[in-house]
């Protein structure tokens, strides 16, 4: 047993050396910082795929079994982020979806300002990319900050995805099928997909209103949602809902399925006293995002702006001390 422990011990501090050197490495860091996670996910997919369940009991055979796990969100190493970050480390509880993992940290100025809530973009963890490098900048500005990573998307779902983006004579109907499409097409029933997808917003909406909830407890009535990337529509889910929370709202390079571009924008419209700051980048194609500033006017909506930074189409740790100089300005009237 002792052996076992130490073995993990072990096994846990190697990880958290890798993270941190990855991290110290800057932008090429976090590649191989991805790489490394990507490879540790694999072959844990692998070992959960071939190995068989097996319950686990305690060392009493007449005792009942040991309680069941929490579930953890997957793809996003939380684990690691954890024990890199014990100070910082929040463990949001949902009683249906299991736990997540956030950072947090406190504004490094006498008076603060509120809170930041930001949700990662897609795939990425709450300390990953845009996330990681805001944390600080917000807190020196008087802000506290709570990151929060979002999970892939479920791979079921990733060749409908696909498909929306792909003009319809473009596939072609003679080629061969993806190795992975022979497992998915077995439930790739309408129903089964629709209750996926449904699964994995309702569980990203959890743990939003369970981090809302902790920022509130902390004793800061004034939060900031910030969604980037495919975070943006989760955190418009999020605002519309009608739930106390966030009074403002910020969105960073948004990006929706080609689906949901219209109900976010008309959840938006419904919002009519939220502040809104959409950011957007200059070099990319700007159509969806004039259609939604042309519609936010229509409807009257006065607290929307839009500014274009000069950024790629998805912002990167060297956009962080740019774009949290824009969010705190913006915001600075409204204090």
């Amino acid at each position: 047993m002792a052996a076992t422990t130490s073995k993990a011990a072990t096994a846990n501090l190697k990880r958290v050396l890798v993270y941190h050197f990855a991290n110290s490495l800057g932008g090429r860091g976090l590649i191989m910082q991805q790489e490394l996670t990507r490879g540790l996910v694999f072959m844990v997919g692998v070992l959960a795929a071939t190995a068989p369940w097996t319950p686990v009991f305690s060392q009493d055979d007449d005792s009942e079994p040991l309680t069941e796990r929490a579930m953890v969100s997957p793809g996003l190493d939380s684990e690691t982020l954890a024990m890199a970050y014990p100070d910082q480390a929040v463990w949001l509880e949902s009683e249906r979806f299991g736990r997540a993992l956030a950072l947090f940290e406190p504004e490094q100025t006498a008076q603060p300002r509120g809170a930041v809530l930001l949700l990662a973009d897609e795939g990425q963890s709450a300390d990953a990319g845009l996330a990681g490098a805001v944390r600080g900048l917000f807190a020196k500005a008087g802000w506290a900050a709570m990151t929060l990573g979002l999970p892939p998307l479920p791979l079921a779902l990733e060749p409908a995805r696909k498909a929306e983006r792909q003009p319809p004579d473009a596939a072609d109907a003679d080629a061969a099928p993806e190795p992975q499409s022979i497992m998915i097409d077995v439930m790739e029933s309408d129903d089964v997909l629709d209750d996926l997808r449904e699964n994995y917003r309702a569980r990203i909406q959890a743990h939003l209103a369970a981090a809302v909830v902790d920022l509130k407890a902390r004793g800061y009535s004034r939060l900031v949602l910030v969604g980037v990337g495919r975070g943006a529509g989760h955190a418009i889910s999020q605002v519309a809902g009608g739930a106390a929370g966030p009074a403002a709202l910020v969105l960073i390079a948004p990006e929706f399925e080609t689906a949901e571009r219209q109900p976010a924008i008309d959840s938006l419209s419904a919002v009519a006293t939220l502040s809104l700051l959409d950011i957007v980048s200059s070099r990319s194609d700007r159509a969806a995002a004039k259609v939604r500033q042309s519609r936010m006017k229509r409807e009257g909506m006065t607290g929307y702006q839009q500014q274009a930074v000069a950024m790629g189409p998805r912002p990167l740790p060297r956009d962080a001390r740019g774009l949290v100089n824009r969010v705190t300005a913006w915001l600075r009237p409204r204090d």
